[in-house]
């Protein structure tokens, strides 16, 4: 392996709060960078990393005001990182799930999830 190809190891994690920021602006922007995670994905047979995109995708849809997509993705996802021990995934896909009781008004409901 040259230094090179060592030296431009693909970072998704850091793509994938790329796309957060990105979706503030264009969720679309975000989905091309879930479509980017997920082939990676593929490539490598990594299931963490096609979740993220899946997560990602989910976000999307929430930052679209598509709540009725994303709410039961963020739940699914959750338990799926949860049973792969990703708490930090995990943890983005509660926060999703909190934003969407939260626009949706269900303060308390979203207060639950975090407590």
């Amino acid at each position: 392996m040259n230094d090179h190809s060592s030296s431009v190891e693909f970072d998704w994690h850091k793509r994938c709060y790329d796309a957060l920021d990105f979706m503030r602006d264009r969720a679309d922007d975000g989905r091309d960078v879930a479509a980017e995670i997920l082939l990676q994905a593929e490539e490598k047979d990594d299931q963490v990393m096609r979740l993220s995109a899946e997560l990602l995708y989910a976000f999307a849809n929430f930052f679209d005001k598509k709540i009725d997509l994303a709410e039961p993705e963020f739940a699914r996802l959750a338990q799926q990182f949860e049973i792969l021990h990703d708490h930090d995934c995990m943890m983005m896909s509660l926060f999703g799930s909190v934003a969407v009781l939260y626009r949706r008004g269900l303060t308390r409901e979203a207060y639950d999830i975090c407590h």
